[in-house]
């Protein structure tokens, strides 16, 4: 019994992970239901902190993070992570309303990386929508935050109108210049 359990509290992360796109959303949240009901635990962790079966979900199938969540699940830093890691704007929202979300930490997990950082290097390559909503559930920029922008545009010269405009958009709450030059580590 003990081998069953464990591999039904695992298959269910895998299950939304690893699922072939060519499976429907509901197919897979059927199998979920059935997982559920013979006690996989919508909470498992498996391989690491960050594979949850809710962080999976966002990942690959971001229309079954609501089912997850009325199933229980609980939303961390790995969660958030993986939300802002893969453009999900309303599944950021929503986890920020339910669960209230500290948007300024670092990451425990992640090196020197807060929800900013993390989203200004998402907007190098899908754009800053992000950041401007971050910034409107009351995220703070920091000085590593426009230090990371800035080693950015050095190594993506071809970025620098869109470091420009980050840092535009980052201005809006803060004065960037002063926070530019201030005395940090380098980021890389």
């Amino acid at each position: 019994m003990g081998e069953l359990y464990y591999a039904t509290k695992s298959l269910l992360g895998q299950l939304l992970l690893y699922a072939d796109s060519g499976v429907s959303d509901e197919c897979v949240r059927s199998i979920a239901e059935l997982l559920i009901e013979a006690g996989a635990n919508v909470n498992h962790n498996f391989r690491s902190k960050l594979i949850t079966p809710l962080a999976c979900c966002i990942r690959e199938r971001p229309t079954l993070v609501p089912f997850l969540l009325e199933q229980g699940a609980l939303a961390g830093e790995g969660e958030l992570f993986a939300a802002i890691q893969n453009h999900r704007p309303s599944i950021i929202e929503l986890l920020y309303e339910k669960f209230q979300m500290d948007l300024n930490s670092t990451y425990k997990l992640f090196y020197r990386e807060n929800p900013i950082t993390q989203a200004a290097y998402v907007s190098f390559f899908r754009g800053s929508d992000v950041i401007k909503l971050l910034l409107k559930l009351g995220a703070k920029v920091s000085s590593t935050d426009v230090q990371f922008l800035a080693t950015m545009a050095s190594k993506f010269p071809r970025k620098k109108k869109h470091t420009e405009a980050i840092l535009l958009i980052l201005s809006q709450k803060h004065s960037w210049k002063s926070l530019m030059y201030r005395d940090t580590k380098p980021f890389f």
